[in-house]
């Protein structure tokens, strides 16, 4: 029983460590470019998202279902720009303790 549960405090461990290394990590406007044409004639639409991954998920909403049967085919892609929209912050030294 004692090696269960140190194996889920350690998974615990590791769940804790990858959320603080994805809060960390440097986010990038991500530009998401949609595509699609109505009677012979082409359209373009620009969207911009503080992530990748949250233009990724727009692209696998109902959203695409949706362009797809009104317009047929639609292209729907994903472009991360240079420009920073999150940085991660500096972590506060400790401060030192020069009464004891």
């Amino acid at each position: 029983m004692g090696r269960i549960v140190e194996a889920r405090s350690r998974s615990q461990r590791q769940a804790d460590l990858n959320d603080e290394q994805e809060e960390e990590m440097i986010a990038y406007w991500t530009i998401l470019w949609l595509n699609y044409g109505i009677q012979d004639n082409a359209y373009q639409h620009i969207m911009m998202f503080e992530s990748y991954d949250d233009c990724v998920a727009v692209t696998q909403t109902d959203l695409r279902d949706v362009m797809q049967e009104r317009y047929g085919v639609i292209l729907m892609r994903c472009e991360q720009t240079h420009r920073v929209s999150k940085m991660p912050k500096p972590k506060l030294r400790p401060e030192p303790d020069f009464d004891s």
